[in-house]
């Protein structure tokens, strides 16, 4: 059976301090989204779960626009104070997540799309079944996305246009990245079967992963006393956990 989401979202070690998934996805990925291989490479469909898992990442060479990403965030962070620099990488890396799981979504659409068409017996369901996901997902990604913009206004020490800018360009970083991956969309009605039951759990765990990253940015503090005491009371509550 063709194992999806298998290596799509798996940290590029190129792309540090950018998050391209989070742990709590990693024990479902396989059942959510298309599979991803180096553009031009063509899976066999004749593959054993075994050799699948067996069958090595993708390994990725760094392109241009990530070395401009890289030069870019250099010269942002040029000048600035400890406590500084880590809030920008800190906007660079919820700006990540939020990417992560608005790709995750538009992936899981194709494979829906996919499964509908050489499955038509379950096309009504699994198309239903989607939609009552994507209404629980979007409206979690656009608060992510207004508390993101609140953090990047947050902050005096770099004009907002460039910290916006830097957010372009870890988006035309992914986007080059993305180019050289050929997502393959399941379409067996196993894989398609699995993926509809998969739904429920990896709403929640997208839902949660949002609004963990919508409390982390409205934490976020570009004074670093109040970053301290935040990080105080986080350290007390988990003591006060164990």
């Amino acid at each position: 059976m063709l194992k999806v989401l298998k290596n799509s979202y798996l940290v590029v070690s190129s792309l540090a301090l950018i998050t391209l998934g989070s742990p709590v996805l990693a024990a479902d990925q396989e059942s959510i989204a298309p599979q991803s291989f180096p553009a031009g490479e063509d899976p066999s469909s004749e593959m054993t779960d075994q050799q699948e898992d067996a069958a090595p990442v993708p390994v990725l060479k760094a392109g241009p626009k990530l070395h401009k990403l890289e030069e870019y965030t250099a010269g942002l962070l040029s000048g600035l104070e400890p406590h500084q620099a880590e809030y920008i990488y800190k906007i660079r890396q919820e700006f990540g997540v939020i990417r992560s799981v608005q790709v995750i979504r538009s992936d899981i659409e194709a494979a829906v799309k996919s499964c509908g068409e050489r499955n038509p017996d379950l096309q009504e369901e699994i198309t239903a079944r989607f939609q009552n996901w994507n209404d629980q997902i979007l409206p979690k990604l656009a608060v992510a996305d207004v508390a993101l913009k609140d953090a990047i206004q947050r902050q005096n020490f770099r004009p907002t246009v460039r910290v916006t800018m830097l957010l372009d360009h870890v988006q035309a970083a992914f986007e080059e990245r993305d180019a050289k991956l050929n997502k393959v969309p399941v379409t067996t009605h196993e894989a398609c079967k699995s993926l509809m039951d998969s739904m429920d759990l990896t709403e929640k765990q997208l839902k949660d992963l949002m609004d963990q990253t919508t409390t982390e940015l409205k934490a976020m503090s570009a004074d670093p006393e109040k970053t301290a005491e935040v990080n105080t009371e986080d350290k007390k509550v988990s003591d006060s956990a164990e």
